[in-house]
């Protein structure tokens, strides 16, 4: 099986590159800036708006992995740009994924299409009210993909991060987690901190323990 993986120099990309060596699993690793790997990385440089590109990388492999995104800061700076890129990209490998009859697409989507919070816990029946072009990019990827599932029967996996950290995240991303750390950290403030603070929080570490195992077509 071999795995490509969209997005791979990202932070939660390298923590998946890390479990795929670990696991001893042939994988190839694809972004859009040059590789931040050493040369035991087999590392294709492309932008997923490069239809050719990601073609080629999808052609090789069993698997892909859709970690590729352009943030939700930039979605509201510049929505045109956001919507381009987590859309028209996504569309891009879903297409292609179809086209090479790949045996999953897994799409890294996000916590934020929920928008307003209804109930809790939050489950996979609970409405939808994006409050980001961010949001709404990747809410309209999930149904690509139901879509494709219907017409062509693409089999495909969605998880919906929340909050995630860990190795490889640094204060620059302007996520939660490592700007509440490097408040703390340089003490530019007191306060008590509760454990309601760390819900729906989902360490790097943890996720990645997910077994990588040939699926079925049937699946």
């Amino acid at each position: 099986m071999i795995v490509a993986v969209f997005g791979a120099a990202g932070f939660v990309g390298r923590n998946l590159v890390d479990k795929l060596k670990k696991e001893d699993i042939e994988f190839l690793a694809t972004d859009v800036v040059k590789s931040p790997f050493g040369k035991e990385v087999n590392y294709f440089k492309a932008d997923i708006l490069d239809r050719k590109a990601v073609r080629k990388v999808v052609s090789k492999a069993d698997m892909v992995v859709h970690l590729a995104a352009s943030p939700l800061l930039t979605s509201l700076e510049n929505p045109i740009i956001s919507m381009k890129i987590n859309i028209e990209g996504t569309l891009n490998i879903i297409d292609a994924s179809r086209e090479f009859k790949i045996d999953k697409l897994i799409f890294s989507s996000a916590s934020s299409i929920v928008g307003d919070v209804k109930y809790n816990p939050v489950d996979e029946e609970h409405p939808y009210t994006p409050k980001t072009p961010y949001a709404v990019a990747k809410k309209a990827c999930e149904d690509y993909m139901r879509v494709y599932k219907e017409l062509f029967d693409l089999d495909y996996l969605i998880f919906r991060l929340f909050n995630v950290y860990g190795p490889w995240q640094y204060p620059e991303s302007r996520a939660l987690i490592p700007l509440v750390y490097k408040t703390l950290t340089q003490r530019k403030f007191s306060t008590y901190l509760e454990t309601a603070l760390l819900l729906g929080t989902s360490y790097m570490l943890k996720t990645s323990q997910t077994s990588f195992v040939r699926p079925s077509k049937n699946t």
